[in-house]
């Protein structure tokens, strides 16, 4: 017989040597510490589960000026020197001073121009980045007439895999299906404008 298991620590529950309580609502066992540590059952939509407590909602005055709707005091007034006379509700409400360049001290946001690039600027530096020069396609034409019942068109083109293909077709039958190859080839030259890489022959 399986034990039942404790949804809350997913450990099986030996009635015999563990204290258990049952929930009142759904009547699943859990262990008498579970359902302590959780404040109550740990099924999800049980009325006997612990309420959830409240949301918080901050607002953009809360985050700069904190709790209360009155300013808090972030940095001393500008002068302010220990031993000055100077007390909190002096200074209560003074905006706190620009930080100096290079004190460390992270900038307002807004001090910040929004960065505008132009594109005629940007010079790719890694080989893959490069843009890719579009292939001739009446030179792949002219393959695929010519030489199409070996795949010189699609080797010349970067698809790799159909030029392979008709390759050891014309090969392997020893050129008895080279007429069937170039009819495919054909087909190729007046329908694929593509290279094996996803860019448009030119």
């Amino acid at each position: 017989m399986s034990l039942p298991v404790c949804p809350y620590c997913r450990a099986p529950i030996d009635e015999t040597h563990e204290q258990v309580t049952v929930c009142p609502v759904c009547a699943t066992p859990h262990h008498r510490d579970c359902w302590e540590e959780n404040g109550g059952c740990t099924v999800f939509g049980c009325d006997a589960a612990p309420v959830e407590e409240a949301m918080v909602q901050v607002s953009a005055d809360d985050l700069r000026f904190g709790p209360s709707a009155t300013p808090v005091t972030q940095h001393p007034a500008p002068g302010w020197q220990q031993g000055s006379g100077l007390t909190d509700s002096d200074t209560t409400g003074v905006p706190p001073p620009p930080p100096a360049p290079g004190s460390g001290v992270p900038l307002p946001i807004s001090t910040f121009a929004p960065l505008v690039i132009d594109p005629a600027s940007v010079h790719f530096t890694h080989p893959e980045l490069q843009p890719q020069p579009a292939l001739d396609r009446k030179s792949y034409v002219w393959l695929a007439v010519c030489c199409g019942f070996v795949g010189a068109h699609n080797l010349y083109a970067n698809r790799t895999s159909a030029g392979i293909i008709q390759l050891c077709m014309s090969l392997l039958s020893c050129f008895v299906l080279a007429p069937v190859v170039w009819i495919w080839a054909l087909v190729e030259a007046a329908t694929v404008d593509y290279d094996g890489d996803g860019f448009p022959m030119g």
